[in-house]
């Protein structure tokens, strides 16, 4: 659901934030906040303003401040929206600013919504994707190449086969990580399977969007090194990832720390299925995770030569 929908609002909206991933640490927020809540202050009585503060019954999260409509500009209404729902860090900071702004607003522009924060984030994530669409669509991209058929029947043949003669099988909430343009992840929705998708490439996010391979509201721009902090509170009955690499002796510290953050959103008794193209790939996959996964490296198809070569498959201990 979109953010207007979701807030009950109308006009545009305009996230603080210039990224998803810049959720994390609200620097821009923060400081746009600390510049309101100075000129509040100079006014001895509260001023006229609209602006909705979204909590989930244990605290305020998230704010949405109005601007109205400037007809000399030939600007539409608009709402600025600024948020912690993935910053906790600066959780106290944010209320702390919050309160001093409301506090010098009159009470009749004040709107409280209960909101959880799963919805919200969702919400957030389709945001930034359609922006993104907007901002990069432009450039010559190519969506038409994105789609496979014969690597979607394949993965479906794989997945099929990994349930039946592994027990492993991609169920539950799902996490892919490093998902390109989702030429894979058809595959899954093929097969019923909606995963949170993440990638730090905008330009083939971008592709896998408008090739529609990956979903506005399930699609998320990041530095999956930093995954555990991107899907803050969030866990996963299993994590897969298609393709992974090239995994050379220079990357490898990156590689390392992507599987380890992608082991902490991942349940215990959780399913692992990582693809590569090499033999030593999928050893350095069972390496980096052995003490925390039992798992096991596989060969499917030797007449494959190209995509999805070699499959490490585990379970989270």
């Amino acid at each position: 659901m979109r953010l207007d929908e979701l807030l009950g609002i109308k006009g545009d909206i305009v996230m603080a934030e210039p990224s998803y991933q810049n959720n994390l640490h609200i620097n821009e927020s923060l400081g746009l906040l600390r510049r309101i809540a100075s000129d509040l202050t100079r006014f001895d009585e509260p001023v006229n303003a609209r602006m909705i503060v979204i909590e989930d019954g244990k605290e305020a999260y998230a704010l949405a401040l109005y601007s109205p409509a400037d007809d000399e500009e030939d600007c539409c209404e608009t709402w600025m929206i600024l948020t912690t729902a993935l910053d906790s860090e600066n959780q106290g900071l944010f209320e702390e600013l919050l309160h001093t702004i409301r506090d010098h607003v009159k009470s009749d522009g004040v709107t409280t919504l209960t909101l959880e924060k799963t919805p919200f984030k969702d919400a957030i994530r389709e945001y930034y994707s359609l922006k993104l669409m907007e901002n990069l669509g432009k450039y010559a991209l190519n969506p038409e190449s994105v789609h496979n058929r014969p690597r979607v029947e394949r993965i479906k043949e794989l997945v099929g086969r990994l349930k039946k003669y592994s027990g492993i099988e991609i169920r539950g909430k799902v996490i892919e990580i490093c998902c390109g343009n989702g030429m894979a992840t058809a595959a899954l929705h093929e097969l019923g399977i909606e995963p949170i998708c993440v990638d730090n490439d905008p330009y083939s996010i971008t592709e896998g969007l408008l090739a529609r391979t990956l979903k506005p509201e399930r699609t998320i721009v990041a530095d999956a090194t930093e995954l555990s902090r991107v899907l803050k509170g969030e866990e996963f009955d299993t994590a897969i990832g298609f393709m992974l690499g090239d995994i050379d002796n220079f990357n490898r510290p990156i590689w390392k720390q992507i599987l380890l953050e992608t082991m902490k959103v991942t349940k215990n008794g959780g399913n692992l299925f990582f693809t590569v193209r090499t033999e030593p790939e999928a050893r350095f996959i069972d390496e980096t995770v052995n003490k925390l996964a039992v798992g096991k490296v596989i060969r499917p198809d030797k007449e494959e030569t190209l995509y999805d070569r070699w499959i490490y498959i585990g379970k989270k201990k």
